[in-house]
């Protein structure tokens, strides 16, 4: 649950009302890119998750955006918001090649997510919006600036009280290991090479 949580926090906290979409951030994005303004986020999760499976993310552009949206409203009359959150935690790519919950969870905990505290869970979610700025391994600092963040917004929204929050968040740096090489990723560290 606390994945989930975080992941609503950061990405789409609207996931359950809208429909795949929300168009003031289709028509801002439109804008921006028309404007030549640096690109601002604003998919949803449906989006991303349509972007990831049928589209160029990598592709700036309207058409993009258009692909997107078909394949988001697709997605949304074909699943359930359960499912689509199973598919996007399952398949997104977390950083240190890594991709699904699980592996990333394994990866960087060294156990299943199923056991994420809700620090832990933060640490993930912030690995989706941007897997190199905000490494915990390459860039402890900046990711452990990053996760404060996203636990008092998930305190604000209820997702979790102040306490639980910052009981987590120190227990996660009491016991970070700040000597983990910066050139790992799952599979220099899998035992099968």
């Amino acid at each position: 649950r606390h994945l989930i949580d975080a992941l609503l926090t950061r990405e789409d906290r609207d996931f359950y009302q809208h429909r795949g979409f929300r168009l003031w951030y289709i028509i801002r994005a439109a804008f921006d890119l028309v404007t030549g303004r640096s690109f601002r986020g604003g998919s949803t999760l449906t989006q991303q998750l349509a972007g990831y499976l049928y589209a160029d993310r990598t592709d700036i552009s309207i058409k993009r955006k258009l692909v997107e949206l078909w394949w988001a409203l697709q997605l949304e009359r074909n699943l359930t918001k359960n499912e689509i959150l199973e598919q996007y935690l399952n398949t997104m790519y977390f950083g240190h090649n890594t991709y699904g919950v699980e592996a990333a969870s394994q990866f960087y905990f060294k156990h299943s997510a199923r056991d994420l505290t809700v620090a832990e869970s933060v640490m993930l979610v912030i690995q989706l919006a941007s897997p190199g700025r905000y490494s915990p391994i390459n860039h402890p600092n900046r990711a452990k600036e990053r996760q404060h963040e996203i636990l008092a917004q998930m305190v604000d929204l209820g997702y979790a009280t102040g306490e639980e929050a910052e009981r987590t968040f120190q227990d996660y740096w009491a016991g970070y290991d700040y000597t983990r090489s910066n050139i790992t990723s799952a599979w220099f560290e899998r035992e099968d090479q």
